[in-house]
């Protein structure tokens, strides 16, 4: 029970992001003249609480939830990171002033924006394949609609298009990876893949690694847009709008 208690208390940035998400849908949900402004200022409040609560966590270290993930100053680092980037774009454009953006559901992209952020933080603080990937796979999923936020615009939806089929592709093409390393190694907890990493491997386990590296690499290059993996790029950054490919 204690354990379940500090995990907790050191999950509580990723528990104020979710229940500012939650707040931002309640409030879009109203048909309230203020709720847009009340969106955006409860996303910029949640962030900031966020962030000073990274802060204070950032001398902490050590499992939560079973081992699923970790809190430790590299972690608190980039959910840090993360999430200043998260601030920086949203304080940095309004609707009002976006000739992309301007008429268009203001909470519903407040909302993407704070689950694009909880997933990112998720995988900042990762500690297992399978809390990596779905992670991963929160990122992708949101990001698919945020590219065709613009509905109405023929470049977007064929922008988002683009970056389902490939996102589709570089999943299946990681997860095989991931799931032939799980059976490489017995574990899908990362200290202990590790720690069977280093203790040597046979000739026919380092082809294996081989095979696997190349595949979870692949799948990550097509996701995180690197070379020789970014073709997609230039289109999905061409019709999404201006503050998502930020």
């Amino acid at each position: 029970m204690q354990d379940v208690l500090t995990s907790v208390k050191w999950f509580e940035p990723e528990l104020i992001l979710t229940g500012v998400l939650l707040l931002v849908v309640l409030v879009d949900s109203t048909l309230a003249a203020w709720r847009n402004v009340a969106a955006r200022v409860l996303t910029v409040g949640g962030l900031l609480l966020t962030l000073v609560r990274v802060v204070e966590l950032r001398g902490v270290s050590g499992e939560i939830f079973s081992g699923m993930a970790v809190v430790d100053p590299l972690a608190s680092f980039f959910k840090a990171l993360l999430i200043g980037a998260s601030l920086l774009v949203i304080l940095a454009f309004t609707f009002r002033n976006s000739r992309e953006l301007h008429g268009l559901g203001q909470g519903e992209f407040y909302a993407l924006m704070l689950a694009v952020t909880i997933s990112n933080v998720l995988m900042a603080t990762a500690n297992d394949l399978a809390m990596l990937y779905l992670a991963l796979e929160m990122v992708s999923i949101t990001s698919y609609v945020m590219v065709a936020y613009m509905k109405g615009d023929r470049m977007s939806n064929e922008a988002s298009l683009k970056y389902i089929l490939f996102g589709a592709v570089s999943t299946g093409t990681m997860l095989y990876g991931l799931s032939l390393l799980y059976g490489l190694t017995g574990n899908t907890s990362l200290p202990a893949i590790r720690d069977f990493l280093a203790a040597g491997l046979t000739d026919a386990n380092r082809l294996a690694v081989y095979a696997i590296a190349l595949l979870v690499f692949a799948g990550f290059g097509f996701k995180t847009a690197a070379v020789p993996f970014h073709f997609w790029c230039p289109d999905v950054y061409q019709g999404a709008p201006t503050p998502v490919t930020a």
